[in-house]
């Protein structure tokens, strides 16, 4: 059962100000720190809107004599953003951060068919030093000679949804209605866009779509009759065909060993794709300057959902990741926001051991099982880009059996991923391996947990 919305709160300052006459639609960074939005001042006869940003940033109540957050003056994003003699709302940043797509009405929009004109969609993409780049109209297959406004980008960073006016060169219900497009991970391109259907769409206009992280619930405004306005915000459930890929919000905190915050680091993501084949990408991620970390991990399709290895880097540092199975996600047997325990990033020393979480056999055996080959797809990925780094692979089992037993068997699962290593095109001699037993254990073995810790494979730096 869905909880009940709670009554509506006016923004502070610096929203809601006379210094604007109206506000548009609004964007909010995965982190929930940076927001997007219209703004629009009367200028003679002429409403001009332009897009702005804004931070959510910390400072001292000297009153209450404790630290806060508040969002920053408004900042106008620019002229490759913001023409002078144009219209520009309705902003949608991507889950990287890094494209913002938008609504304009200017010179170089498509023209209808009596030479006017129209509303297109747009996008900027960040740029090194931060600032937007030059806008860019998204193209014939979104744009057409009637108007195209209010962009959606899931945080799937793949599946767009828009509002488009219908007519003899777009059929639909009448007025705005709802459309969704995705673009091909390979080439960039748009697929032809879908009218999201009746009842959905109706005779009125829809405007304004937003969908749910999990890609189920949806929301947007109408002016359909049986409203209690002259426009109404209404929800459903969004059809399967109609749903962006499945996603999860990782969250975690980076922690160095004295516990002092990790903000310089990479997110990557690491999957098989349809061919089998591993594949390596970097996550739309956020690392804010306490460390505090938000990655979307794409899942891929419900109907095939994909384990993927989240990967946390820093030159120097052990390799360190976590595993997110897509089932799970998608079965709802975990939230599709995960929030992880403090992640230690440990600086690499000679002859330190750095235990492989997640690295899993069969009961007493060397085979590998669950997502074990995608961890150690990650770990001979990170020994590749550190070419310098050679290791002692070392196996170790709790206290439970015959100590000889466990010596071997500590020794034949390390080997397994000797062998695996080497299959993934690390050089043999950069690798060693040893079977430990139950001789290491890192916390005494009187409990069920303590001995599942004491159950690993670590790796220790022989030379880098």
């Amino acid at each position: 059962c869905k909880s009940p919305w709670g009554e509506g709160k006016v923004m502070p300052d610096p929203f809601n100000t006379i210094q604007y006459s109206k506000y548009g639609g609004v964007s909010i960074s995965i982190d929930n720190h940076e927001m997007y939005l219209c703004a629009c001042q009367q200028q003679g006869h002429i409403l001009n809107c332009d897009l702005f940003v804004t931070h959510y940033e910390e400072f001292y109540d000297s009153i209450n004599k404790t630290h806060a957050y508040q969002w920053s003056d408004l900042k106008n994003l620019g002229p490759n953003v913001n023409g002078q003699q144009s219209w520009e709302a309705q902003p949608s940043i991507s889950a990287d951060g890094n494209t913002l797509y938008f609504a304009s009405a200017r010179g170089d929009c498509y023209q209808n068919s009596r030479g006017q004109y129209t509303m297109d969609l747009y996008y900027s993409e960040r740029q090194e030093d931060g600032t937007w780049g030059l806008a860019k109209n998204m193209g014939p297959v979104i744009n057409s000679s009637g108007h195209e406004k209010a962009p959606f980008m899931h945080s799937d960073s793949r599946t767009l949804y828009y509002v488009a006016t219908t007519g003899k060169h777009r059929l639909g219900a009448g007025g705005y209605d709802i459309y969704y497009t995705r673009q091909d991970e390979a080439t960039g391109e748009w697929s032809t866009p879908k009218n999201i259907g009746y009842p959905i769409n109706s005779d009125g206009d829809e405007e304004g779509l937003i969908v749910s992280l999990d890609g189920k619930d949806a929301y947007f405004s109408s002016s359909r009759s049986g409203g209690k306005g002259l426009r109404d915000i209404y929800s459903f459930d969004l059809p399967e065909e109609a749903r962006p890929d499945v996603v999860a919000l990782f969250k975690t905190d980076l922690k160095d060993a004295d516990g002092n915050a990790v903000t310089e680091a990479e997110v990557e993501l690491t999957y098989n794709d349809d061919n089998g084949e591993t594949v390596t990408v970097k996550a739309p991620s956020k690392i804010d300057d306490k460390g505090k970390v938000v990655a979307v991990v794409n899942l891929g399709k419900s109907d095939q959902p994909k384990d993927v290895l989240v990967n946390i880097k820093k030159e120097g540092h052990a390799f360190s990741s976590k595993i997110i199975k897509g089932a799970e996600v998608v079965e709802n047997k975990i939230d599709p926001v995960i929030k992880m325990e403090p992640v230690e990033l440990s600086e690499l020393k000679l002859g330190d051991s750095y235990t492989i979480k997640e690295i899993l056999y069969k009961s007493n055996s060397s085979e590998l099982i669950g997502g074990s080959q995608l961890v150690l797809d990650g770990f001979a990925s990170y020994l590749l880009e550190n070419s310098t780094i050679s290791i002692e692979i070392e196996g170790h089992t709790d206290d439970i059996g015959n100590d000889e037993n466990n010596l071997a068997l500590s020794k034949d699962r390390a080997f397994t991923v000797f062998e695996y290593l080497t299959s993934k095109g690390v050089k043999a001699s950069r690798l060693s391996f040893k079977g430990y037993g139950e001789s290491r254990p890192k916390v005494p073995n009187n409990s069920s947990a303590n001995r599942a810790k004491n159950r690993r494979t670590d790796f220790k730096i022989v030379s880098y």
